[in-house]
């Protein structure tokens, strides 16, 4: 039994996008697609446009170019995706409009105060730390996140003399950053690995909603965990049976941690093999199957809502 794959698109914008992930709830569905279907492309193209009509930041991760069952390049994948600048450019305008400035293109703290008429030296103290104490209020900001992200603001503020610091950050935020010694002058003194990433998206989510924003849209594309040998990838990578035991357990810590993401939606395209095959299949890690697969399954059609859709014809909109 399958559901409609326009339903279940009606369903995910209406009963999440639209309402459960905008007031501040985490969740992670699995949406299970035939391998060799154009469908699941589309499927994604649309939850992203969906995603990015109602406002959310989005990004994809392709498990045939990223290595998926390492946390961090999971991370460094969304962060290269990121407008880091942006949502620093939102933060600190949010703070210019709040306290009663007149502000134009330009936010650094000299083009305030001229448009103001006011000293800018006394405006660049009060805005940093208006702003360290805005950053200091996300208790769900991991500690070098919020050090990372007063940075970048502190880049609009201060602009000539820290585009140099914003760079730095956005190296390390996206993990191209060669040196760590280099992030200590900022207070950071470790890269971001596998023991910090996930606190790291959890914080870009809580980001992306301090800075006005509904929230993060996360679509990982697994197909490709269900190539069985090396000499049936073409391209791209290959995942042994030992990697697919780890992207699994990425996954359920992802789920695990939804109590405590914030405006978070995952969307974790898959084909059947992922859940038929008895040999790489998600049964073979039961931390992950226990979470995914419905205890109690209809007769008559599959639970659009559950966890776990297996899609079928009925048309991806365009």
């Amino acid at each position: 039994m399958t559901v409609a794959s326009s339903e279940w698109l009606d369903l995910l914008r209406r009963e999440y996008l639209d309402d459960f992930i905008r007031q501040g709830g985490a969740a992670v569905k699995f949406a299970v697609v035939g391998d060799d279907s154009p469908g699941g492309a589309l499927l994604l193209d649309r939850v992203e446009r969906e995603a990015a009509d109602a406002g959310y930041l989005s990004a994809r991760v392709d498990a045939s170019r990223v290595k998926i069952h390492m946390m961090q390049d999971v991370f460094f994948e969304v962060a290269r995706r990121v407008p880091w600048e942006d949502l620093a450019r939102r933060a600190v305008r949010s703070y210019y409009v709040r306290g009663g400035y007149r502000v134009g293109d330009d936010l650094s703290a000299d083009a305030v105060a001229a448009l103001n008429g006011i000293d800018a030296a006394p405006l660049h103290a009060e805005v940093r730390q208006r702003m360290e104490e805005m950053l200091r209020r996300g208790d769900e900001l991991a500690k070098d996140f919020r050090l990372a992200m007063l940075w970048l603001c502190q880049a609009e503020i201060w602009r000539g003399s820290s585009s140099e610091d914003a760079a730095t950050i956005l190296e390390w935020l996206r993990g191209d950053l060669r040196l760590v010694s280099a992030m200590k002058r900022f207070l950071i003194f470790r890269k971001i690995g596998r023991h910090n990433a996930r606190a790291m998206l959890s914080s870009l989510s809580a980001w992306a909603r301090l800075v006005g924003l509904p929230g993060l849209v996360l679509t990982l594309d697994l197909r490709r965990l269900s190539a069985a040998r090396r000499a049936d990838v073409a391209d791209g990578l290959y995942y042994t049976r030992a990697a697919v035991l780890d992207a699994y357990e990425v996954l359920r810590q992802l789920i695990d941690g939804t109590d405590d993401l914030r405006g978070m939606l995952c969307v974790v395209l898959a084909d059947p093999a992922l859940f038929d095959d008895d040999r790489r299949g998600v049964a073979i890690y039961k931390a992950l199957y226990e979470r995914v697969w419905p205890d109690v399954q209809l007769r008559q059609r599959d639970n659009p809502l559950s966890a776990l859709a297996r899609l079928g014809d009925g048309g991806v909109p365009a």
